[in-house]
């Protein structure tokens, strides 16, 4: 009877424990206010897309095309881009804004409310997947959406390992593996020496000598991305006389190797190589001072590293795209890793250093850089947050400072190199004929993979929001989500104008660095906390453990080295233009070589390319071709050179028209004279 009483009294007190009113955790405030922020955006995104579209992003005043170039301008997909942005700053002053007055609500209805929200998280990301594979919304995936990727096996072997791990995190096992995790300096050696090793491997598949580029996947990449390397050589100076598309800065590096090891592709996808290792290994570096530990570091390394790596149509690595790794992704790893020591309280400790360094990469390139420079930006207010008035223009003035460093560097290296001030405008080009032009694009589906990637990120910002409301203990994990999300936002541009399958696995680096930091914050909350594992958790494991998969397609060394050895010609020797031009000209003449790899050929044949361009491929507007002839008058050049193969329909009559004639030919290369005595 006693004992019938108590359990009912207790059961009293349960019930009216769970109709207490009490103020919200800021997570609870982050999840409660995920659906309404996504249904106003959908919202946005579907009534405001057009009339932003066509007002902001029409490609009025882009230069003209040159006939049967392939242009699709999509003004309207690019602003709902630029509106979907908005999640990540929505949702963080959403939990920022309902923190400071946290509506008392009754747990029970908080937590049925969570567990909706994540249970939608969950479903939104299953539908994402089955979307990805055609299983759904057929009617919104083109012919060049990427389908295969992530077979039907590796998302149930995820799926299954993910609610292992769940399990396994609470055991007493869990606690046992942690003494085994704790740092020894012996450990540190051996999980660096064994972080560099498992890079050396994966990178092996980008290395290529003279003589095997032609067989490797890569191979009709060769020429946009290693020409800039070879302009500088060949002495032009990026945004002074040289047009680069991929990267301003890092060339000066790769001509440098150049000088030192021979101009041949060997050196070159050799001193790549090692710039896109040292990346890959900052990235290394941030994990471990994020854990406090080498051991965990490396195990959160490998998912990194496997899904940076993914192979693109099962064959062609990420690391074998120049214009991805190291110019696109070794400047924002490289300021990551320095971002995450300054939070620690490490060198860089001066603010305004460290964003002229996160200059520096945005200069490099802008699609990358940029994001990559607003999340160092962001991570320092997120850790440090300023006070006062005082501080925040104390901020202010760090910014500027930086960034007026970054740009006194690089007209420093202008004037050195190029005798002459960069013009800052040049950086505009390309992404304009891309972005707004819409040249070579492809449209985005409604629903794939891709809103995957997109929500990862979101997620990454809001949980650094809620970390930083809270408090919570590891300023370098606070601090290098928020940096991760927005880097992938950011860098999803790549993806929103062409959309297929080469640019949407090349942002999964940038995906599987926001999802190791997310992990952490699970494991933290389930092994440590000892919490029961939610939802949202086990979406988390799930993605690590999808990415994770990915090391079956490691390289083996022993393919790469037979690979290397399965020779073919030197294609990119280009023999036919060095010896045309070679017959055609005299030692150190200037002249313009409109071909595949012109200042390489210039290299070789002993004469100096002026063309402002890395050849026709690179100039798909009348407009630019005008730039090339205004270089050409500039330096008094009287011979020009064109491969037929890129002349498009009325290339050859604007060279014509400037009073350029064909003279000669050889092979798929012609040779023009001036008719006068200079143009």
């Amino acid at each position: 009877m006693a004992i019938s009483s108590a359990r009912a009294r207790e059961g009293r007190q349960t019930k009216a424990r769970s109709t207490l009113r009490r103020p919200l955790d800021a997570s609870e405030l982050a999840w409660l206010a995920v659906l309404p922020c996504a249904a106003l955006l959908a919202v946005a995104i579907v009534l405001l897309g057009p009339p932003l579209g066509h007002a902001l992003f029409e490609p009025a005043g882009v230069d003209r095309f040159w006939p049967e170039t392939e242009v699709r301008p999509e003004p309207v997909e690019h602003a709902r881009f630029v509106l979907a942005l908005l999640a990540a700053p929505l949702g963080a002053a959403g939990v920022l804004v309902l923190a400071r007055r946290p509506p008392p609500m009754r747990p029970d209805f908080v937590g049925a409310l969570v567990r909706l929200a994540q249970a939608c998280t969950a479903l939104f990301v299953v539908l994402m997947l089955l979307a990805q594979r055609g299983v759904l919304l057929r009617a919104y995936v083109y012919p060049v959406q990427p389908r295969d990727v992530f077979s039907l096996t590796t998302l149930a072997a995820a799926a299954a390992f993910a609610l292992a791990a769940s399990y396994g995190l609470r055991r007493p096992l869990a606690t046992r593996l942690r003494g085994l995790v704790r740092e020894t300096s012996g450990r540190r050696v051996a999980c660096l020496v064994a972080a560099i090793a498992l890079v050396a491997v994966w990178l092996t598949a980008a290395f290529n000598t003279e003589h095997s580029i032609g067989r490797a996947e890569s191979n009709h990449l060769i020429p946009w991305d290693m020409s800039e390397t070879f302009a500088v050589l060949d002495g032009r100076t990026p945004l002074v006389d040289f047009h680069s598309q991929y990267a301003q800065l890092l060339p000066y590096i790769g001509a440098g190797a150049l000088r030192i090891f021979g101009s041949s592709v060997g050196s070159w996808t050799g001193a790549m190589i090692v710039l896109s290792g040292l990346a890959l290994l900052a990235v290394f570096a941030v994990l471990r001072r994020v854990v406090r530990g080498s051991l965990t570091a490396l195990a959160l390394f490998v998912p990194f590293l496997a899904g940076s790596a993914y192979l693109i149509d099962g064959r062609l690595s990420p690391f074998e795209i120049f214009a991805l790794w190291p110019m696109r992704y070794a400047g924002p790893y490289l300021l990551a890793w320095l971002t995450a020591r300054h939070l620690d309280g490490a060198t860089p400790r001066a603010r305004w250093l460290l964003l002229s360094v996160g200059g520096l990469v945005a200069i490099n390139n802008l699609e990358f850089g940029l994001p990559a420079c607003a999340g160092t930006l962001a991570a320092i207010v997120y850790v440090a947050p300023p006070r006062s008035r005082r501080a925040a223009l104390r901020l202010l003035g760090d910014a500027a400072a930086g960034l007026l460093g970054a740009v006194a560097v690089v007209t420093a290296i202008a004037l050195l190199h190029g005798g002459a001030l960069p013009h800052f405008k040049l950086l505009l080009e390309f992404p304009r004929i891309y972005g707004i032009g819409g040249w070579v694009l492809e449209p985005m589906t409604a629903a794939g993979l891709h809103m995957v990637l997109y929500a990862t990120f979101v997620a990454a910002v809001v949980v650094a929001t809620v970390r930083a409301v809270r408090g919570d203990n590891g300023r370098v994990l606070t601090g290098m989500l928020v940096w991760s999300g927005l880097f992938g936002l950011g860098a999803g541009s790549y993806f929103a104008g062409r959309s297929d399958t080469l640019n949407l696995i090349s942002l999964f680096s940038a995906w599987c660095f926001a999802v190791v930091l997310l992990t952490i914050v699970v494991v933290e909350r389930i092994a440590i906390a000892g919490r029961r594992p939610s939802v949202a958790d086990l979406v988390v494991l799930f993605g690590v453990l999808v990415v994770a998969c990915s090391v079956f397609q490691m390289p083996r060394p022993w393919n790469e080295l037979a690979r290397l050895r399965r020779t073919t010609a030197a294609i990119y020797k280009q023999a036919d233009a060095v010896q045309l031009v070679s017959e055609t000209t005299t030692p150190g003449e200037k002249v313009a070589i409109l071909t595949q790899l012109g200042h390489r050929v210039a290299l070789d044949a002993h004469v100096t390319d002026v063309a402002p361009y890395s050849g026709l491929e690179a100039m798909p507007t009348v407009g630019q071709m005008q730039t090339t002839l205004a270089a050409v008058r500039r330096e008094g050049v009287s011979t020009i050179y064109v491969q037929r193969s890129f002349l498009l329909t009325g290339m050859l009559e604007a060279l014509q028209t400037a009073g350029f004639a064909p003279v000669t030919q050889r092979g798929d290369y012609i040779m023009l004279r001036a008719s006068g005595p200079s143009p």
